[in-house]
């Protein structure tokens, strides 16, 4: 499992991460979902230590990670559908052995292949749990309005 614990992520003085709290399952996909310039990229990028060569980060809360995760940032974004279809089936063979965490914008990606959802908007988790429960049950009223495409 991998737990992110008051994750708070300050680039040049904007507040980009904001108390984040997220525990994500051990091998299943998560899929990070929420409309551009919410901090899914930056989550992301915090949890594979990249946003340490980002210059006049300030970082505080804790980010526990085995070290045998798996990480992808929009991993499919540039490619054509039958690619992408390949590291989709890629992917969902690796989770037998490996956590999966991916970022996307591609809403019918994420309701192929992920056992468990992350909306972020603004900087905040909105709401996290099992795929069906987000996709189909939201319990955040943000949540469905981001689904069936109000805001982007």
């Amino acid at each position: 499992m991998i737990e992110v614990k008051n994750l708070n992520v300050h680039i040049k003085g904007n507040h980009i991460l904001k108390n984040v709290n997220v525990e994500l399952p051990e091998k299943q996909i998560t899929c990070i979902i929420g409309p551009s310039g919410c901090g899914k990229s930056t989550l992301l990028r915090t949890l594979n230590r990249l946003i340490d060569t980002t210059e006049g980060v300030k970082l505080d809360g804790q980010v526990l990670v085995d070290e045998q995760d798996i990480f992808a940032d929009e991993a499919t974004s540039a490619l054509d559908p039958i690619s992408a279809k390949t590291v989709e089936d890629l992917f969902v063979s690796l989770k037998e052995q490996y956590s999966i965490i991916m970022v996307t914008h591609t809403l019918r990606q994420a309701l192929r292949i992920a056992d468990h959802v992350v909306f972020m908007y603004l900087g905040e988790i909105i709401e996290q749990g099992p795929a069906d429960q987000v996709f189909h049950h939201p319990q955040h009223e943000l949540t469905p309005k981001y689904l069936n495409g109000a805001f982007s």
